[in-house]
């Protein structure tokens, strides 16, 4: 059976007999921040977890192997990119994978309502062009797929970045929801829309 987040850090409490996560944590050898970590993310990283396992088997308490599955499967993993995009005037970019972060799929659809979990990055948004609905500094949870008209996406013009709202109709081109910023018109223009802005992360 898969349990959730929540219960899964009970399970680890007990068995450790502690009253903590960051005491769960420090019990499998990390240190208390990155339990303070896993409770923000509602998530504990797979290779963690079956450390978990490997413990509790290893104390003679029997391990039911399809709950462990369940478990593990339920954890993604996403990659952080070396990437910051424009929520304003643009912004030239590398793109190198910094951290990757374990999240359970349960928090992502509560959060972001996803249900499909593939083609998810995360990234940087700077500027203050997508004001109220994005703030600045934002990490963003970036999903690659069709971005339908009036969607919140990430488009390549030329070398910049932006994170704009897709107008497709009357004419192709990226609005700000801050209307100080004006439209970047695509039509002509090089271009590629790469995924539609699931949301941002509340706390990172």
């Amino acid at each position: 059976m898969e349990k959730n987040f929540k219960e899964l850090v009970e399970e680890m409490k007990d068995f450790f007999g502690v009253s903590s996560i960051e005491k769960v944590a420090e019990r499998l050898g990390k240190s208390r921040a990155t339990g303070t970590t896993w409770r923000g993310r509602k998530a504990i990283p797979s290779d963690v977890v079956l450390d978990y396992y490997r413990l509790r088997s290893q104390s003679g308490i029997e391990i039911n192997h399809q709950s462990i599955a369940a478990n593990v499967n339920n954890i993604i993993n996403i990659p952080i990119y070396d990437v910051v995009a424009s929520a304003g005037e643009g912004y030239i970019n590398s793109e190198e994978v910094t951290q990757v972060i374990s999240i359970d799929k349960s928090s992502l659809k509560k959060m972001f309502g996803i249900t499909i979990f593939n083609n998810l990055s995360i990234i940087t948004a700077i500027g203050n062009s997508m004001t109220p609905t994005i703030p600045e500094n934002a990490k963003v949870l970036i999903q690659k797929c069709e971005v339908r008209e009036g969607q919140v996406c990430v488009c390549r013009v030329g070398e910049e970045l932006y994170i704009k709202r897709l107008q497709k109709l009357p004419r192709l081109r990226l609005l700000s929801d801050n209307k100080s910023y004006e439209p970047i018109e695509l039509q002509d223009r090089e271009y590629e829309i790469i995924g539609v802005v699931a949301g941002y992360f509340k706390e990172f």
